[in-house]
This record gives C-alpha cells, sequence and structure tokens, in this order.
C-alpha cells in the first residue's frame, strides 16, 4: 500500500467520511464529487452500476483531471482484482492515481486450508501491476456465499494478508 494514499485519506483526525456515487455519466461524477468535497468528506468511492466497468475508466480519469487532489477510491462492479489492478496499473502509468480499490469479492474462503489459490492469485496480479493504492476487499460480503457466525473470524484473519482493509457488509446491507 502506498504511504500517500493512506495519509492523504486520515490527513485529519476521527472517521474517514467517503460516500460512495453510483456514477451514470462524468458531469454526474464529477458534480458529485464536488459537493461531496465541498461538505468535508475526505474522498469518494466511484462504482459503476449500470454499465460495463470499462465505461467507468475514462469518467475516472475525467474526475482526476478536474479534481486532482481528491483521495479516489472505485469499485468496479462484479471484477475481481486480478482484472481490476490491471486496469489500475494502466491508469496509475498514464498519471491518473486511483488511490483506493474496493472489491466485494476478495476471492478468501475461510473453508480452505491456508493455501488461498485465488487471493494468491490476485495478491501477484497487484504487485506486479505498479498500482500502489489501498486495496478494500470485501470479506463476508452482501450477495456472496453465506458465512458461518463461528467462521467469520477465520475469514478476517486470512483475509488480512491479502489486502489493506478487510471490508464487510454481513449477510445484507443494513
Amino acid at each position: 500500500m502506498e504511504k500517500g494514499a493512506f495519509h492523504r485519506l486520515f490527513k485529519t483526525t476521527g472517521p474517514a467520511i467517503l460516500p460512495v456515487i453510483h456514477v451514470r455519466s462524468e458531469e454526474q461524477a464529477i458534480r458529485n464529487s464536488l459537493l461531496a468535497a465541498s461538505e468535508g468528506a475526505q474522498g469518494v468511492f466511484l462504482i459503476n452500476h449500470e454499465f460495463p466497468y470499462v465505461q467507468l475508466l475514462p469518467i475516472i480519469v475525467g474526475v482526476r483531471e478536474k479534481l486532482p487532489y481528491l483521495w479516489i477510491g472505485v469499485n468496479f462492479l462484479g471484477v475481481t482484482g486480478d482484472i481490476a489492478f490491471k486496469e489500475l496499473g494502466k491508469l496509475s502509468s498514464n498519471g491518473y492515481q486511483v488511490d483506493a480499490y474496493w472489491a466485494d469479492n476478495g476471492e478468501v474462503d475461510e473453508r480452505k486450508p491456508q493455501i488461498q489459490e485465488k487471493a494468491e492469485r490476485i495478491k501477484s496480479v497487484r504487485e506486479k501491476s505498479g498500482w500502489d493504492g489501498i486495496y478494500f476487499g470485501g470479506t463476508a460480503f452482501k450477495c456472496q456465499r453465506h458465512i458461518q457466525d463461528e467462521l467469520v473470524e477465520r475469514a478476517a484473519s486470512i483475509a488480512i494478508r491479502y489486502m489493506d482493509v478487510v471490508t464487510t457488509s454481513g449477510q445484507a446491507t443494513g
């Protein structure tokens, strides 16, 4: 994890407020990002809900060009890190730093022994990508395989080896 992304996020004391913007267009993403920043949010997450993640890439570039100072995270809906980190590496090498990536599925399986093939593959892709932001990895996340209550702690203890922030919703939002 790049220390700069982490320190830029937590430049003030207290919790970080990171609104999630469900992107519809570049104009809307910029407008909502400006609004969030003007209201004191430390950054934003941009997420594609109604279109493929590849259509979010030029929007990320547009938001970064318009708001170079803003901490920006992304969630490519339905995409795991092995694909996302390659895209984030390309953006970074072209001068468009994304500070964080949030994956709904960090590909950790608490039922398996210590070897986590999918999570290891994602970790390897991340290391080779050239991207150095913060990885928020989904573990025990809604709309995924249910994790038995007694195994949630095990899932988190495995996940911390592969991601910077273990992110969970439990069985459902709310």
